[in-house]
């Protein structure tokens, strides 16, 4: 099976919330921390890119 995989990596807001409120909890240093750690749960989870919802919004380039 192929997966044409995103160009772009964002987050919906509600997820984008949760990994802020993680860094001002004091769990990450800095919210790209936070953002690669989703990612990397994502891939390590085997999250299928066109299973997530369309409606996100990118906030750092990798």
């Amino acid at each position: 099976m192929t997966i044409q995989e995103p160009s772009t990596v964002g987050l919906t807001k509600a997820a984008h919330d949760k990994l802020k409120r993680f860094k001002d909890d004091g769990c990450f240093g800095e919210l790209q921390d936070a953002y690669r750690f989703a990612i990397s749960l994502a891939v390590a989870q085997g999250i299928d890119p066109s299973s997530v919802p369309k409606r996100r919004k990118s906030h750092h380039n990798f």
